[in-house]
Formats: structure tokens, C-alpha cells, sequence
């Protein structure tokens, strides 16, 4: 168990994700409505997508399996601030770590066609906060504790 808690979240989360691009179906799986509704001409420039709304308060919403994947992103950062707070010996190795992951997720973005879009980029950037928020919490930490004693 410890060595799924050693890695970053955005690792297995970009694992997931490439697997769904070798499986054919990212980044057309993040248009496809949750619920019923009709994809015409999948996969094409000219996708059309009509689904079923879900209507709350007078507005129509489509709910697609990019939203998903984004509140479990949301929810994985989340996540990964709170390892952060950890006074653990392998913090630095984990900001390491996500550091080196988020190098990966912006490298596909910048050179991978199917990673071009800005779900992957929105991902990209909470990779970036994880690392950002990570070194942030972890020097605050340490100046605490340095003055306190």
C-alpha cells in the first residue's frame, strides 16, 4: 500500500489516460455525454454530439465524461496538497516526483496530437499546482519550524 501512496496521483491519473489513447477512445471519450444522447460522425472533424440534458433551475445541462475525469483531478489535487502537509522523509522525493510528472504532462501537451486539447491542458496546469502548492507548503513548514526552534 505504501508504494501507491509514494507516487503522485497525477501519475496514475496520466497512466489512465494514455491507456485510454492506446485504447482508441482519448480524447473523443471527453465529448461523449454521460447519458444518453447520439454521436454523429465519431471521431471526425465534424462530430456532432446531441445528448440529454439534465435540467436544473431552468438551465440545461450536459454533463460529458470530461467533466468526470476533470472532479477527479480536482479531487486528486486535493489529494496531493494534503500529502504535502506530511512531515514524512519522502516529502522531497514526492515533490520530486510530481515534478518530473508534471515535466511529462507538459511535454505531451507541447509534442502529442492527441494530448493538444485544453482538458489536457487544464490537467497540465493542476499538475503544475500540485508541484507549485507542494514546494510552497513544504518551505512554509520548515521556516515554521526552524523559528519555533
Amino acid at each position: 500500500m505504501k508504494f501507491v501512496y509514494f507516487f503522485p496521483a497525477f501519475a496514475y491519473l496520466l497512466l489512465f489516460i494514455y491507456v485510454l489513447h492506446l485504447l482508441g477512445v482519448f480524447p473523443y471519450c471527453i465529448d461523449l455525454p454521460i447519458f444518453g444522447g447520439v454521436i454523429e460522425n465519431f471521431g471526425q472533424p465534424n462530430q456532432v454530439i446531441r445528448g440529454n440534458p439534465i435540467e436544473m433551475n431552468g438551465t440545461e445541462w450536459f454533463p460529458t465524461w470530461g467533466v468526470v475525469l476533470i472532479l477527479v483531478a480536482l479531487i486528486l489535487l486535493f489529494w496531493e496538497l494534503h500529502k504535502s502537509t506530511m512531515t514524512t522523509g519522502s516529502v522531497t522525493s514526492d515533490h520530486a516526483l510530481s515534478t518530473v510528472v508534471f515535466i511529462l504532462y507538459f511535454g505531451l501537451f507541447l509534442s502529442q496530437k492527441w494530448a493538444g486539447n485544453s482538458f489536457f491542458l487544464t490537467i497540465t496546469l493542476m499538475a503544475l499546482l500540485d508541484v507549485i502548492a507542494g514546494f510552497t507548503i513544504s518551505i512554509t513548514a520548515a521556516r515554521r519550524d526552524f523559528s519555533a526552534g
